[in-house]
């Protein structure tokens, strides 16, 4: 599965009101809850569970906080863009990719976030997404 394939206009934060990690992690997991109706709580403790483990800030302002949990409904990514830098362990992250999966889907898991980490690669494109006014100019960075 593709960053493409899986983002959707509905799941995407323009700007993100968050100040700190752990907001922006509430932030993007209430967003998700909101549109696919799953359950707050159980998908944030499963959030909070695997940044236990290492940090998910990959560097170049972006981090892709993501887990694997029977709560999940298929795989989904909310894509948020913050207003500023905000303190991310030992980063700062204005652009966030957060991916949840459901326990069947570990292959596209691992395609997903591996599509995530090459598109970020691109300075074009982590510029052109810090700088979106809105979800739709997000969605057609990501389209084309």
């Amino acid at each position: 599965m593709t960053l493409y394939e899986a983002a959707r206009k509905d799941l995407i934060i323009v700007p993100m009101e968050s100040e700190t990690k752990d907001e922006a992690l509430s932030e993007l997991v209430r967003a998700l809850c909101n549109v696919k109706g799953m359950k707050f709580e159980p998908i944030l403790q499963a959030i909070q569970k695997r940044e236990s483990l290492g940090s998910t800030a990959i560097g170049n302002a972006v981090a892709i906080p993501h887990c694997k949990t029977s709560e999940a409904k298929g795989i989904s990514v909310v894509i948020g863009i913050a207003k500023h830098l905000i303190p991310y362990d030992s980063n700062e992250v204005k652009i966030f990719f957060l991916v949840v999966a459901d326990e069947f889907n570990a292959s596209s898991h691992v395609q997903l976030l591996s599509s995530i980490a090459r598109f970020c690669s691109s300075s074009v494109n982590r510029n052109l997404l810090a700088q979106a006014k809105d979800a739709q100019a997000v969605y057609q960075t990501i389209e084309n």
